[in-house]
């Protein structure tokens, strides 16, 4: 369904291989619906112009994962045992950045390819933690 064609080589086999080998384990594993409280979907709003998104299964954050070229589906099993939180931020209703919350602390926070986020664009992803995520805990 979402098989994308790319050019062969080692590392493009060895991640495939790793991906499906992961969806594989995991959907045999756990659920496929990521859980998360009122307040966490409460934070999946506009905030200036990005939108703040949560994955809702372990194949959206996989899909997520392909877009932005990084290693966030590696983190599934963390999101359900609650010990980490990752939004999808948006812009114009395109996946542009992906950040993490754990502990209620902006952990990371990344671009595609692990690139840094541009410098206006971080400002209001910290904006947004501070002013929206302390009120969940």
């Amino acid at each position: 369904k979402y098989f994308t064609k790319v050019k062969l080589t080692p590392k493009n086999i060895h991640d495939e291989v790793v991906r499906v080998s992961h969806l594989a384990s995991y959907s045999l594993a756990n659920s496929e619906e990521f859980e998360y409280s009122k307040e966490e979907f409460d934070l999946c709003k506009y905030f200036e112009y990005l939108e703040f998104r949560l994955p809702k299964t372990v194949y959206q954050l996989d899909f997520w994962s392909k877009l932005l070229h990084n290693c966030m589906f590696g983190y599934s099993h963390m999101i359900h045992n609650k010990q980490t939180i990752i939004y999808g931020v948006f812009k114009n209703d395109a996946l542009v950045y992906a950040v993490e919350i754990k502990n209620n602390k902006l952990v990371q926070a990344k671009a595609m390819c692990n690139k840094p986020i541009p410098l206006e664009d971080m400002i209001i992803i910290k904006k947004w933690k501070a002013s929206r995520y302390e009120k969940i805990i």
